[in-house]
């Protein structure tokens, strides 16, 4: 879709007060849109159509949440319905840093009360986080980051989102970050591939609520620090899960899961290390070869040790939009093969 065909870009119609949705097709509507939900008092639906949305000098994808509202920010949406449809498919909006700083940042600072945040059918890619020196201390992630502050409770969803190619120069930016903080973290259906991170490219924050990372594709990662974990570090006194995921050659890490509470690891397909706290019993647990269709897309091949494998998976689709269960049959991860 050409930008020319993109002006106009914010649309602000409300569906019932106190709510208000945004109907975003470019990335100086999109900065807009995530400074004003970030305080006008209404339950905000950010929805972006499909396409290729870019930070620079002075466009930035964050949002400070300043009251008790809720915050939706979902992609895969036409302009040509107004933003009323949804394709489903996360690579077709893409969120992208331009290797200049990070690019989707949120942060609740609304204490005691219950803050839900969604996030869904996006790709994050080209994040840069260059230190706390350098003026990108606004963000604790170079791809995506949901944090809370100061006893808030986001309550944080993440579904269907691809993160790719983010990089970090210094300790604790991983490629995502949530921290849920006095409430519950889900990250779903979504693909974490190729970042390159001083620490694991996810980390997980929660005191209280609790996580469950559930079909994820975390693969091909690179984490040059010193210490620490390939792929997940959860932190904070509260137990996490990871469920019906594959977590394949990412590098750089001791364990591919650690820190934190109690950890959980059921129908998870990885290619070393293991669940620390908990472990796997799962004699099938460790994968020499996934069996990708390609390190890129990261959808099984049939016949692959990750397809028809469970008999449910969590939600409809699949992090391309394809259907979840077909046959009655659902695939390890977060892409179901093409069957």
């Amino acid at each position: 879709m050409k930008r020319t065909m993109l002006a106009a870009c914010l649309a602000v119609a409300p569906i019932a007060a106190p709510a208000a949705t945004f109907c975003v097709g470019t990335s100086a509507a999109l900065s807009a849109a995530l400074t004003t939900a970030s305080s006008n008092n209404e339950d905000d639906d950010i929805r972006i159509a499909a396409g290729s949305y870019y930070v620079d000098a002075t466009t930035s994808f964050r949002a400070d949440i300043l009251e008790s509202r809720g915050l939706k920010i979902r992609g895969g949406y036409s302009l040509l319905t107004a933003c009323k449809v949804a394709s489903g498919d996360a690579s077709l909006t893409i969120l992208d840093g331009a290797n200049l700083k990070p690019v989707l940042s949120i942060r609740v600072f609304t204490e005691h009360d219950v803050v839900p945040i969604t996030v869904s059918g996006l790709t994050i890619r080209n994040g840069l986080h260059r230190g706390w020196d350098f003026g990108h201390n606004w963000s604790a992630a170079s791809g995506l980051s949901i944090e809370g502050f100061h006893r808030s409770a986001p309550a944080i969803i993440v579904d269907r989102v691809i993160v790719h190619n983010n990089s970090s120069t210094v300790d604790a930016t991983p490629a995502v970050r949530l921290t849920g903080a006095n409430h519950f973290v889900r990250f779903s259906n979504s693909i974490v591939r190729h970042n390159a991170t001083v620490s694991a490219p996810i980390h997980i924050h929660s005191n209280f609520g609790g996580s469950a990372l559930t079909n994820l594709s975390v693969a091909y990662n690179r984490r040059s620090g010193a210490w620490g974990h390939a792929a997940v570090e959860w932190y904070g006194t509260a137990p996490g899960q990871i469920v019906q995921s594959v977590v394949f050659g990412n590098t750089g890490g001791s364990a591919e899961f650690g820190h934190g509470g109690w950890i959980q690891c059921t129908l998870v397909r990885i290619g070393g290390g293991a669940c620390v706290n908990n472990g796997s019993a799962d004699p099938n647990a460790i994968i020499a070869d996934p069996q990708f269709e390609s390190t890129t897309s990261l959808r099984p091949r049939v016949g692959s040790p990750l397809h028809n494998r469970i008999y449910d998976g969590l939600g409809e689709w699949d992090v391309y939009g394809q259907p979840r269960n077909r046959g009655g049959l659902v695939d390890i991860g977060a892409a179901e093969a093409r069957d």
